[in-house]
């Protein structure tokens, strides 16, 4: 064999010298930058165990190879090397992804380095030893060829090992790196969110607190030298210089400092301090007005040629800018019908304020102010009186007041119009912000009503007020005006509220915030009662207990209704036409009396016939005070008008009271046929806390008698019978009112006036007196000697007893109207005339009568609140005594409720 020959062994395996792997804690080359979720791994320990398993699986130890020494050299090696790079300087940091290329070009680099000497060599061997016939040694290089072939097949394996462990590590730090990137990136854009939200919050605080500095700058304060000025002036001057002596400039500033409360006081009070009647929540509405500013059709215009919105000129704006109704071009006017007939003393123009304003050229600029006094038709346009002319200033307030002329005199108005006939640039429309009324009330009962009642019913006729009756009223209204208001209202209570509330959260499934609630009370007539239906005049006031209709607007034509009192749930849809339902008798009773659901298919009927649009239905369950429908306090009125209010507001309607008392009157005589008067929604939309209520029944005037603060307070008694017949199912009251209309028509024939209505309204006292004879049933009642001239002197002093807090006085003309009632308008049943009888017998009883027409019910009293409970407890004692089965009938309720006086139906 040659020089050059390779020896190969025959046993290749064992020639071959492996390569220990020592494994051991590495620490990485790649400089990460700390972030929290590294940070927080040792604390977590969950994060810690994985990030262990991460570097157990995937951390290979350096390759160490042994010459000749142990394994414990190499392991002393390694420990020397890692010292040394401890010790070495800091290099210069570089990013993670840098040093991951880098590594990875290096160990490719001695990988494909490693195997082009591999090749190298194996060309040579086999150049250096050809395989020849004459080769004695052929076996022995075919056997070098494979060993040298498994050798590199094991390299190859290796690098190819070692390659995928590098791809494994480089994929999971780009999962890693990627998951902290986005982590950081979520974390940034909420704490970018909540920031943004702050400075938000920031920018509005200092935007109202550089209108508020800019408010303040505007207006003239006064320094401390002037104050001083102005003192030692005051001290000097000739004024009783004794009553200055002691004053300090402390006193001063205190005086100063409560002016300035006044102030601020009175700009809490809606801006003014000042009582508009022209406030739409107070019974004002917009009669007329020119053309609105509207693209498109009159989509939200009424039958009275009013659009829905023109509401926002007779609401307050609060200062925001596009709260207002636009009429079209430079000039127009707005006609408004006030809350009560006022003497006018001011009026107010207001507009955006310049703070806040993107543009202000739609204010008005001259305007003039007309009024007048309407009765049922329109006056002619020449006898409306001129109250006022001005400018309307942009360099002013935002809410400028201008006060009537003097020469206007003009008296009572209900009606007034502002006409403007430029305005400051704008060609195409005009904003009204907001317009108001101020003035004051001549009196709590109008010197323009002539139709004055007379008392006893049933009958009364007109007769013109004399100027002694109008010095009466007047010094009722200046009394009635100084006096001062009752305690705070008890009901509904903060349980009745959330009673109701969790009831429809309950059926609808949303939150008891969202449901509103409407209050409807049951009210009484201590004065005139039932001679509504005649155009009389009556008086009615409120209770503490009535109806309470919590609800929640559908989303669509759905009217789904519960009882609390009543089984069964009430369904239909708003698009169902309703028509009056059918009679069963004479009188006008519903053919199904279960259906306690009727007076809300009366209340669509209602606005059906008025042409409302009606679209959103209510899902709500109504409730009323525990033992009291059926009993003479008109629960029928008030559930007809709760309904009302609910459908309304869930419709986003702006309605009068004077409207609504028609629309009850529709479910009434319309829907359910029966023939009473407005009296009950009348007191129920019209009353107001510790009033007492005056209204003409054709004429539809009212007015609220303030009561004073008494020394000694009273209470309401309502004593019931037992008898809770519905009111359409007795022919008593129906068969009164068609013999009133009866006598009625006979007179006013007899005096050549049959075109007009037949009710006793109409028959002045001399056409009576002419021609009574002629009338059979008013002679066989009974009814010639209850009339009296003095008819008006009478009602005032009603009146007058109550605004002077007169009870006893009060009492007695109460007690007075309720024996008219059973002597001769022939009303009442026994057990209600023997309650009548017991009650005027009570202990602190001022005075009694019927609840209703005396058929069914309860008999109201007013009673010392000293005596209230004593006197309830000898009612009940003595009407169990006198109507023992009747008596019986109460161990469900109360057979005395004491009550308070409560206020007007309403929304919550």
């Amino acid at each position: 064999m040659s020089a050059s020959t390779v020896s190969l062994t025959a046993n290749p395996t064992a020639a071959i010298r492996r390569t220990p792997v020592i494994s051991g804690d590495k620490k990485s080359t790649l400089d990460l930058p700390p972030s929290e979720s590294h940070a927080n791994t040792n604390q977590d320990p969950i994060r810690g165990e994985a990030a262990a398993e991460r570097s157990n699986s995937y951390d290979v130890g350096p390759v160490i190879r042994k010459s000749g020494s142990s394994t414990a050299a190499g392991t002393k090696s390694t420990t020397a090397q890692r010292r040394t790079r401890k010790v070495q300087g800091t290099k210069n940091e570089k990013t993670p992804w840098t040093r991951v290329v880098r590594v990875f070009a290096k160990q490719l680099g001695a990988l494909l380095l490693l195997a082009g000497l591999i090749q190298l060599v194996r060309r040579v061997v086999i150049k250096e030893t050809p395989l020849s016939s004459h080769s004695s040694f052929p076996i022995e290089t075919e056997m070098g060829l494979s060993e040298l072939e498994s050798r590199i097949a094991a390299v190859d394996g290796l690098v190819r090992t070692t390659a995928k462990m590098m791809q494994v590590q480089v994929e999971f730090l780009d999962k890693k790196m990627g998951g902290e990137t986005r982590a950081l990136r979520e974390t940034m854009e909420s704490t970018s969110s909540a920031l943004e939200a702050e400075l938000k919050k920031v920018d509005s605080r200092v935007d109202r607190l550089q209108a508020s500095v800019e408010e303040v700058n505007s207006k003239p304060l006064v320094s401390r030298e002037e104050l001083e000025r102005v003192y030692e002036e005051l001290k000097k001057s000739k004024v009783d210089e004794s009553s200055f002596s002691d004053v300090s400039i402390d006193e001063l500033r205190a005086y100063a400092r409560e002016i300035v409360e006044k102030e601020i006081g009175k700009h809490a009070a809606d801006g003014l301090g000042r009582v508009d009647y022209a406030l739409a929540s107070g019974g004002a509405f917009v009669m007329d007005h020119s053309d609105p500013f509207l693209v498109g059709n009159w989509f939200g215009t009424s039958r009275r040629r009013v659009h829905s919105k023109a509401v926002k000129m007779l609401t307050p704006s609060f200062g925001e800018p596009g709260q207002c109704f636009p009429l079209k071009g430079s000039n127009g006017f707005v006609q408004v019908r006030l809350r009560a007939p006022v003497v006018p003393e001011a009026v107010t123009l207001e507009h955006v304020s310049k703070a806040v304003a993107y543009d202000r050229t739609s204010a008005p600029k001259d305007c003039r102010v007309s009024g007048w006094l309407e009765d049922e038709k329109d006056m002619e346009s020449e006898t409306r009186l001129l109250l006022t002319e001005f400018t309307y200033d942009l360099d002013r307030s935002n809410a400028q007041t201008f006060d009537i002329a003097e020469s206007a005199n003009s008296g009572l108005v209900n009606t007034v119009r502002l006409d403007f006939t430029s305005n400051h640039g704008s060609d195409s429309h005009t904003c009204i912000y907001r317009f108001r009324v101020h003035g004051r009330e001549l009196d709590s009962v109008s010197a323009t009503v002539t139709h004055i009642s007379a008392l006893p019913p049933p009958f009364f006729f007109v007769s013109p007020p004399s100027q002694k009756s109008h010095e009466r009223i007047k010094n009722i209204t200046t009394r009635s005006q100084s006096a001062k208001s009752f305690t705070t209202m008890s009901w509904p209570t903060e349980s009745e509220l959330t009673a109701i509330k969790e009831a429809v959260s309950k059926m609808t499934g949303r939150d008891t915030e969202e449901v509103r609630v409407v209050v409807a009370p049951y009210r009484i007539c201590p004065l005139g009662a039932h001679i509504d239906h005649q155009g009389g005049a009556v008086s009615a006031m409120t209770i503490n207990k009535g109806i309470l209709l919590g609800f929640v607007p559908s989303g669509d034509t759905l009217v789904q209704l519960r009882s609390a009192q009543f089984e069964g749930e009430v369904c239909f849809r708003l698009d169902e036409i309703q028509h009056p339902v059918g009679l069963a008798n004479k009188n006008g009773a519903p053919k199904d009396q279960s259906i306690w659901g009727t007076y809300a298919r009366g209340a669509l009927y209602a606005l059906q016939t008025s042409n409302k649009n009606v679209k959103q239905g209510i899902v709500g369950c109504i409730s009323g005070s525990d033992g009291l429908d059926s009993s003479g306090l008109s629960s029928s009125a008030a559930v007809g008008v709760a309904y009302l209010l609910a459908l309304e507001n869930a419709n986003e309607m702006t309605v009068s009271a004077t409207e609504n008392i028609e629309y009850d009157r529709l479910i009434e005589n319309g829907y359910l046929g029966l023939r009473n008067g407005i009296l009950d929604q009348s007191a129920i939309l019209l009353s107001s806390y510790g009033c007492l209520t005056y209204m003409d029944c054709k004429t539809m005037d009212h007015k609220l008698i303030q009561g004073p603060e008494l020394e000694k307070p009273f209470r309401i008694l309502l004593a019931f019978s037992g008898l809770r017949q519905a009111l359409t199912t007795n022919p008593g009251y129906n068969l009164r009112v068609a013999e009133c209309q009866e006598a009625a028509k006979v007179l006013l024939t007899a005096s050549g006036n049959s075109e007009l209505e037949p009710t006793l309204c109409n028959v002045e006292h001399a056409v009576y007196e002419a021609h009574k004879l002629e009338e059979r049933s008013i002679t066989s009642r009974k009814t010639c000697g209850l009339l009296k001239a003095n008819a008006l002197e009478f009602f005032c002093r009603r009146l007058e007893a109550w605004a002077t807090g007169n009870l006893e006085e009060f009492g007695k003309l109460i007690s007075a109207s309720g024996l008219s009632s059973i002597e001769n308008y022939e009303c009442g049943a026994e057990p209600l005339i023997q309650l009548y009888k017991i009650l005027l017998k009570a202990p602190g009883v001022y005075g009694a009568r019927f609840s209703g027409a005396g058929f069914r019910g309860c008999c109201v009293a007013f009673v010392d609140a000293e005596k209230a409970e004593e006197a309830a407890s000898y009612v009940k004692d003595e009407y169990e005594k006198a109507q023992p089965e009747f008596a019986k009938k109460l161990n469900g309720g109360k057979p005395v409720l004491i009550c308070e006086a409560g206020d007007s139906a309403r929304v919550l």
